[in-house]
Order: C-alpha cells, then structure tokens, then sequence
C-alpha cells in the first residue's frame, strides 16, 4: 500500500505562515483592542490576522489523506468528511497538468473512473507524487507525463538551486553562531531543523530535475 506523504517544503510554509500568523496574534491582540498602536499598523495587523485565519480555514478543506492498495484509490477529506474510491480496473482517463504559484511549476494528475468519480493531486501537495502515480498507473506513467515533468525542470531549476544555496548557508550559520555563543536554545534547534529540512528536500529536487534533462527520467 502506498500512502500520501506531505510535500516537505509546503508543509514547511504553511507552519511558518501559522507560526508567524499565531505569534503576531498572541503579541497584538490586546494591543489592537486597546488602540495602542497606530491605524496604518492596525491595518497591517489586521491583514495578517486575516491572512492567518485564512490559511487555516484553507488547510481545514484541503487537509486528506490518502492511500493507493493494490485494486483502489482510496482519497478522505478530513474535515469535509468527505470520500471518494476509484477502483484500478474501473479508470477510464488520466490527465496530466502543470499549473504554477509565483512562477514555480508543479505537476497534477486527474484520474476518472466509470461513474465519473474524480480524484485529483499534485506535488505541490504530495512528496511522494510520483511514487502515487507509479502505483495508479503502472511504471509506463512517464510515457504520458514527460512533456510536464521537462517543463517543471526546466522552469524551477534555478529557484531550487537558489533555495538549496541558502537554507545550506543558513543551516551553518546556525550552527557556527551557537557553537561561538556556547548557546544551543530551543529557537536555534528549530530554525536550523527547518533550514536543514528545506535544505535536503531542495537537493534531492535538483537531483530529481537533473536526472528528467539528463535522461527525460
């Protein structure tokens, strides 16, 4: 059985806009009420409150999960309390897609069965897409999907080398700064646990998209 990993790097986003949203909120909240900080401040406070709840009702729709057996689809909106079973033998079309936030691309699949049951997901929200669809449509999967997979490496390239750049300086930042402070804190441990994470899951990117304009693999 194969089951539905969340994609590291947007999951990584999503708690730093829950954390930064819920930390701005816990900080302002009685200053907002009380009128002690200026109206163009209250504006941007408000906005990010908005923002933050925003976010959660977001993640509320979309949060599932999802699992690939040797016969069936089997994708659970938690919250929506919603479930939908497509059946390996019963699928009539498969479509491959690419879409994109702030000019990063990612890849999506749409699979339909015989009653018009649809199932969609992507590697914006999946870490293990591919695996997915191996386990869907067999390992001749490629032979559709190539075309999107080229253009998301060549589209995201050079945004995944720059990631990979940073969080890697950043990560030894963090680990030079504490040892010169003699200073491991709660706050550093988690920084550089994000930074390492993002890191290692922007490298094996690079490897993934070098080995698509390398081999078309």
């Amino acid at each position: 059985m194969t089951i539905g990993i969340y994609n590291i790097l947007t999951t990584l986003w999503f708690i730093l806009m829950l954390g930064s949203g819920g930390i701005l909120t816990y900080m302002t909240w009685d200053k907002i009420v009380s009128s002690d900080i200026i109206f163009i401040a209250k504006i941007f406070v408000v906005l990010v409150y908005i923002l933050t709840l925003g976010t959660i009702i977001f993640l509320l729709i979309k949060l599932r999960l999802l699992f690939v057996t040797k016969d069936k689809l089997t994708s659970l909106y938690l919250f929506r309390l919603k479930k939908t079973t497509i059946f390996k033998d019963e699928i009539t079309t498969s479509k491959w897609a690419t879409w994109e936030i702030k000019a990063h691309k990612f890849v999506s699949l749409t699979i339909t069965d015989k009653s018009k049951n649809q199932v969609s997901l992507s590697d914006f929200e999946f870490e293990n897409f591919d695996s997915i669809a191996s386990s869907i449509l067999g390992d001749n999967y490629l032979d559709k999907s190539i075309t999107h997979y080229k253009e998301q490496s060549k589209q995201n390239s050079s945004v995944t080398n720059f990631i990979a750049i940073l969080t890697g300086i950043f990560s030894i930042f963090i680990i030079v700064k504490s040892a010169i402070d003699k200073d491991i804190n709660y706050t550093n441990c988690l920084i550089f646990l994000g930074a390492f994470v993002t890191f290692l899951a922007t490298i094996k990117r690079i490897n993934t998209y070098r080995q698509i304009e390398k081999h078309g693999i």
